[in-house]
């Protein structure tokens, strides 16, 4: 729970000074935290908290939040720091509110843009966090924004296009394709990914072969393996393959998975151990395509 605060832990005499400093303290403070708790109205659990930094000059602030582990992935979190959203905008009348998130911190990510928050920045090892330099975002919404926003009652806007752009920017293709990822973490908690990239070349580095994927949630993902026609035949594929698994054990990986076609390298993964687990006959028409894994050891 406190991997990314600035705090490690606290024993019940710190937590009982602490709450009892708050106790004293005034939300909108200009320069200071102020901390509300988070609970569940029916039974009265305290399950987290939210923290509200009121800039000096009273018109900006910072958000936190911490959310018990238990509780988290529920939409308490959602609904907390929208409360905390509308007070400082309404009762407070700020006018930007920004939020800081450690890159790694792939659930609290997915919340800030789940409330709209646009990411104005991303710093990459600029602060020394727990013996080590962590890379954040930065998160901001403004105060007609977010009114906007809760005046269509949260939702997206209502006039959204399709649009076919089968030569979309690559920045919008990485957009669509990250926010699932974001999802995919928030959801699992597996927020380790690595991209693997291993190359066949010659002296001259002219590439003549390639293994392509990434790691992500104990699999390796294989998705390319391809050897140059004029060195196949001489057992470069095996070593493409045999250095991808290397790699993929290196990063803690439990098995790989891949796909290929009935007219591509079947029988040369399962030489390798490679076990079919599903077919889609007739992928292309007079072909199957195919669906292999293999258990790391």
């Amino acid at each position: 729970m406190a991997r990314y605060q600035s705090w490690d832990s606290y024993d019940e005499r710190e937590a009982l000074e602490f709450i009892r400093e708050i106790g004293s303290a005034e939300p909108g403070t200009p320069g200071e935290w102020f901390q509300f708790a988070v609970g569940i109205r029916e039974t009265g659990q305290l399950v987290g908290d939210c923290g509200l930094k009121t800039g000096e000059d009273g018109r900006k602030a910072e958000i936190g939040f911490t959310l018990s582990r238990e509780y988290q992935g529920k939409g308490y979190a959602y609904e907390a720091v929208s409360r905390l959203l509308d007070y400082a905008f309404g009762d407070l009348e700020i006018h930007r509110v920004v939020a800081i998130a450690d890159q790694e911190n792939a659930p609290s990510v997915a919340l800030l843009e789940r409330l709209g928050m646009r990411r104005e920045g991303s710093f990459t090892q600029n602060v020394w966090f727990k013996g080590g330099w962590a890379s954040e975002h930065l998160y901001a919404v403004l105060r007609d924004q977010w009114l906007r926003r809760r005046e269509r009652g949260g939702r997206a806007v209502r006039d959204l296009k399709l649009i076919s752009q089968p030569q979309a920017s690559p920045e919008h293709a990485t957009f669509v394709r990250e926010s699932l990822a974001l999802f995919n973490v928030a959801a699992t908690g597996h927020s380790y990914y690595s991209p693997l990239a291993i190359f066949l070349k010659d002296e001259r580095d002219a590439v003549h072969g390639g293994a392509l994927g990434h790691v992500w949630g104990g699999w390796l993902n294989l998705e390319t393996l391809w050897v140059s026609e004029l060195f196949r035949g001489q057992g470069c594929g095996a070593r493409l393959l045999r250095a991808a698994e290397d790699e993929a054990r290196t990063q803690g990986c439990h098995g790989v998975f891949l796909t290929t076609f009935s007219f591509q390298a079947k029988p040369f993964y399962e030489k390798f151990g490679y076990d079919v687990v599903a077919d889609i006959p007739d992928y292309p028409k007079g072909h199957s395509h195919h669906v292999l894994k293999k258990s790391l050891a």
